[in-house]
């Protein structure tokens, strides 16, 4: 601990570590947090809302506020961020907390571009004057980081950035709030804060609650499908228009994003983005399936349409006499009765009616000819009526004489058209991969999954070696965005009245808030303008603000370094250059 300090300063609830590390360290006379962490914690500062090597905060600092367990619970996103995690991976998530992680902290992250800046959080003011009253000085609280809110969910405020300004990417996506999405981002700051605050055990947002809840709604039917296609439908109708922020809003308007979320909602094994998880459940919770599937029609005793209602009259011996010698049949003398088949026969039985009208046994020679006929490609059903069989006779002696049923025979035949027009898919496409034919043809390929899997995998390209995917680029709306904000930070760099600054990658990224790795991979698929500037554009930048003094002797030469805020040697080697 900071040996200037005396007594251990206050950590309330709710406060992020960086937040701490910055005032622990203004009691010192320095607010830098990159100082703080390299002086105590001997690190690079962390996450804000989910730092690294908290074990060696704890060692230093945290132990005086309770158990490691407390800080992570207390002051990190960690019961947010699991709830999109398989329980299986809770361990792994703590681990990255407690440890130094050189990778993701994250396991669940959004797509390219739309994850919102680390320099996210936001102050209100109702809350910066209760904190004031409360503890004598304001912090930064865990809920003024929850992603895409920019609402104050106890006071309804638009919640403002501490320095002032947001980050230039950040301000392209937010626009002005209705009074209708103004509600809609508080009440997902609220689901988000109770996320936050209470275990992930408890909450109910967990990804695990969140099926047995689609169950509830009959979203999962009792066959256990889901119901995807209506569900997204509903789904981008709830929530549009609900956000200002424009990378929330196409996430909920995208059917490509939400059905991805709901695949990975549904298995064991996949993690998704918690805040799916929170729309979600807040829209089951809102809205059920309108269609109820058979689980609830049978739980609220809906009759089966094609159950038939049958006379409660007993009829008499010659009505039956009479109805059967027209219709020769139980089952034809049902149907036209009213009466189940077994019901008929009961009451055949009790008045002595005779209910067979061909003899016993089939004899050998009409077997064989019944055979003879089905082999020739006569239909069970027409051998039937020839013969004065029944059908279930035909079929079994087409059974036992070893041909296939006609629905087996017909899939079969299905199947080979199938094959054929998977092989031309193939041949057609030969550079295309698994997934590429699947998306060509989806209702082909789940045929031949279910019929001919073996086949189908015998006949599929070669699986790609992890990492030599196509990477999905970078949306079009979101990309027009950042170029707007690469053009804000690049007048920011050249402006007239203040010394010109370097445009380099990290000052990009400084200024807009998108990450090296996001820029870099814009820039790399084209969906952005590189911006970025060399070593010596920026000298000759700052040069030709000086024209006057270029021509001046050389042992001016630090003169102009001076005014032009550079090395004397570079002024020197950029002045050489120009005169060759």
């Amino acid at each position: 601990m900071n040996n200037n300090l005396l007594v251990a300063p206050q950590f309330p609830d709710g406060e992020i570590v960086n937040a701490f590390l910055i005032r622990m360290s203004s009691y010192s006379g320095s607010q830098s947090l990159a100082m703080a962490c390299r002086q105590l914690l001997h690190r690079k500062p962390g996450l804000d809302g989910m730092p690294s090597f908290l074990g060696r905060f704890h060692e230093e600092v945290g132990h005086v506020y309770g158990d490691i367990d407390t800080i992570i619970d207390k002051h990190t996103e960690y019961n947010f961020f699991c709830c999109g995690l398989p329980r299986s991976r809770f361990e792994a998530q703590r681990a990255r907390l407690i440890q130094m992680h050189r990778g993701p902290v994250r396991l669940a992250r959004l797509p390219l571009l739309y994850s919102e800046s680390e320099a996210r959080y936001l102050q209100c003011a109702e809350c910066a004057e209760q904190q004031e009253k409360e503890f004598g000085f304001t912090f930064i609280h865990r809920r003024t980081g929850a992603p895409f809110v920019n609402v104050c969910p106890h006071h309804g405020l638009e919640i403002q950035c501490k320095s002032g300004r947001l980050l230039l990417f950040d301000r392209h996506c937010k626009s002005t709030l209705s009074n209708y999405q103004r509600i809609m981002t508080m009440e997902l700051g609220k689901r988000i804060e109770h996320c936050m605050e209470t275990p992930v055990t408890e909450s109910g947002y967990h990804k695990d609650d969140l099926l047995l809840l689609l169950k509830d709604a009959d979203w999962i039917g009792c066959d256990e499908r889901f119901h995807l296609s209506e569900f997204v439908d509903a789904f981008t109708k709830f929530f549009d228009g609900a956000f200002a922020d424009e990378r929330l809003s196409l996430m909920c308007l995208s059917k490509k994003h939400v059905e991805s979320a709901i695949r990975s909602l549904t298995r064991d094994d996949r993690a998704l983005h918690p805040e799916w998880c929170v729309l979600f459940r807040w829209f089951v919770e809102v809205q059920t399936r309108s269609t109820p599937s058979c689980g609830v029609s049978a739980a609220l005793g809906a009759s089966h349409p094609k159950k038939r209602a049958h006379s409660t009259t007993v009829p008499l011996r010659a009505e039956i006499e009479a109805a059967m010698a027209r219709h020769r049949t139980l089952r034809a003398t049902a149907k036209t009765m009213g009466l189940s088949v077994p019901l008929l026969s009961t009451y055949c039985k009790r008045y002595g009616v005779k209910v067979s009208w061909r003899p016993k046994k089939i004899t050998a020679q009409i077997s064989s000819e019944i055979v003879d006929a089905l082999r020739a490609g006569m239909h069970p059903n027409e051998a039937a009526e020839e013969f004065n069989i029944s059908p279930s006779s035909a079929y079994r002696l087409l059974v036992e004489s070893g041909m296939p049923l006609p629905t087996v025979e017909a899939k079969t035949l299905r199947i080979e058209e199938d094959k054929t027009k998977w092989r031309l898919l193939v041949l057609e496409h030969p550079n295309a991969s698994r997934n590429a034919l699947r998306r060509l043809q989806p209702d082909l390929w789940m045929r031949l999954n279910r019929n001919a899997e073996d086949w189908l995998e015998e006949n599929l390209p070669a699986p790609l070696p992890a990492g030599s995917g196509v990477r999905a680029r970078p949306s079009v709306q979101l990309s027009s965005k950042l170029n707007l904000a690469l053009a804000d930070a690049t007048k920011a760099c050249s402006a007239a009245d203040h010394i010109r600054m370097h445009m380099s990658r990290y000052r990009l990224q400084d200024l807009t808030g998108v990450s090296l790795y996001a820029l870099k991979r814009c820039e790399e698929t084209g969906s952005v303008e590189r911006r970025e500037e060399s070593r010596e554009a920026f000298v000759d930048g700052r040069l030709a603000r000086l024209t006057k003094s270029i021509g001046r002797p050389v042992q001016r030469f630090s003169l102009i370094a001076k005014e032009a805020g550079l090395r004397t040697e570079t002024v020197r080697k950029a002045l050489k250059k120009e005169r060759t």
